[in-house]
């Protein structure tokens, strides 16, 4: 993977990095308030995950990376499991 990275420019990896330190930074913090059941948390998580896809759709319109649609498409799936778990919440509370 490493000589994958090695034919962007600098720019492009620091752009990587802050991409995926936000993202996870984000994603820790909808864990912790799901985790806690906090009942906001779920359409919240939800809202952030869908402004995260818009930007990185918005990024791989610009770029064309691949790894902006990989990323999409796992918070698209995180949004299903999300919104999945809010139903069960709603129907156990």
């Amino acid at each position: 993977m490493q000589h994958q990275f090695a034919g962007f420019s600098i720019q492009t990896q620091h752009f990587f990095a802050l991409c995926l330190l936000f993202h996870g930074g984000l994603k820790l913090a909808m864990v912790l308030g799901l985790a806690r059941r906090i009942k906001w948390a779920y359409p919240a998580s939800m809202l952030v995950l869908a402004g995260l896809v818009a930007w990185q759709i918005h990024h791989f319109s610009v770029n064309g990376s691949p790894m902006l649609i990989a990323l999409s498409m796992l918070d698209t799936w995180m949004i299903a499991l999300v919104w999945r778990e809010y139903r069960l919440f709603d129907i156990t509370a």
